[in-house]
């Protein structure tokens, strides 16, 4: 596969319908997960549930994911990740 396919987000708790989308993202190339922050997360919700190491782990084990990237994500948005990995 030629494709690079990114998808990020928060994942925070990892539920089905994450691995779900991941999985079918995986099916057009390799698949990069860009990891939102536990700071996004406060950002977004006030809390973080899981750390983003813990996160991290657990993406990175499920088979079709290719690497777990780390957010730029200071400014609200993956633009800056996006800019770092492609």
């Amino acid at each position: 596969m030629d494709k690079t396919i990114a998808v990020s987000g928060g994942f925070d708790p990892l539920h089905a319908d994450h691995v779900r989308m991941m999985e079918a993202a995986a099916a057009h190339g390799k698949l990069i997960v860009i990891l939102n922050s536990d700071e996004w997360l406060i950002r977004k919700k006030g809390y973080f549930h899981q750390s983003w190491d813990y996160r991290a782990y657990i993406i990175s084990r499920l088979p079709f994911v290719g690497s777990v990237e780390p957010a730029d994500d200071h400014d609200g948005t993956v633009i800056q990740s996006l800019r770092r990995i492609m």
